[in-house]
């Protein structure tokens, strides 16, 4: 009995032996299947990884983040504010009633700190606001150094040219419209100064055409002098 018991095991063992390489090469199939399963998996983790990196379509520099680490957004969000430092624009306010007496191609001089930029009106906008009208100005190259976005700056433009013209510096009390306005002139020795009233022209927002009453070379107070215009000659100290 012994015996056959002894035979029997040894049958189911050699049974078992025979079916080994079948079950091993089962194993195999079915650890390779999880194995490609985990490759899909970190697959698709490293495409989304890839797709949460967002590259900018222009070439520049970041000038703000609006975005935090973490927080999720939806399509349109703005993520940050990218400047292409070599293609800037000024833009100027301009008073609503000289925005009627501009036009595209006009030129203009930036200021920026200690440099002067020539440039040229490229767009007017055709809204107001706070009676103001924006005027984006081209900045002509070779630019300098150190420009970068929202810097303050103050602009001129030449609405027209006068050739030969007598000017002066706008006074402060000039009203707008007024063709005459009365001024001391310094005698030669520039001991004395003699009310002279003049005739105006065309005036900006610094200066004054005088069309008579001054000569080239004539010096005058263009300080507040309203309280002695009663008096023709003042004798100065």
């Amino acid at each position: 009995m012994k015996a056959d018991q002894l035979q029997k095991r040894l049958e189911a063992k050699q049974a078992r032996l025979e079916r080994y390489a079948s079950v091993q090469e089962a194993e195999r199939e079915a650890a390779a299947a999880r194995l490609a399963t985990q490759r899909d998996r970190v697959a698709r983790l490293e495409r989304q990884k890839l797709g949460l990196e967002v590259r900018a379509g222009v070439v520049g520099t970041v000038l703000e983040i609006d975005a935090e680490e973490g927080e999720r957004l939806g399509a349109g969000s703005a993520l940050a504010r990218i400047v292409d430092t070599s293609h800037l624009i000024a833009r100027v306010g301009v008073s609503e009633r000289d925005a009627g007496r501009l036009d595209i191609g006009l030129s203009a001089r930036i200021e920026v700190g200690r440099n002067v930029i020539q440039a040229r009106v490229e767009r007017i906008d055709p809204g107001v606001r706070n009676r103001l009208v924006d005027v984006d100005l081209a900045l002509e190259k070779p630019l300098p150094e150190g420009l970068r976005p929202d810097l303050s700056v103050a602009s001129r433009i030449e609405i027209d040219r006068i050739e030969n013209a007598l000017k002066l510096p706008r006074p402060a009390l000039l009203e707008d419209g007024s063709e005459r306005f009365t001024v001391f002139r310094l005698t030669e020795d520039e001991d004395r100064a003699m009310r002279t009233q003049l005739q105006l022209g065309r005036r900006s927002a610094r200066e004054v055409e005088v069309l008579a009453g001054l000569a080239e070379g004539d010096r005058v107070i263009l300080a507040d002098m309203s309280d002695w215009l009663d008096h023709d000659e003042l004798r100065l100290q």
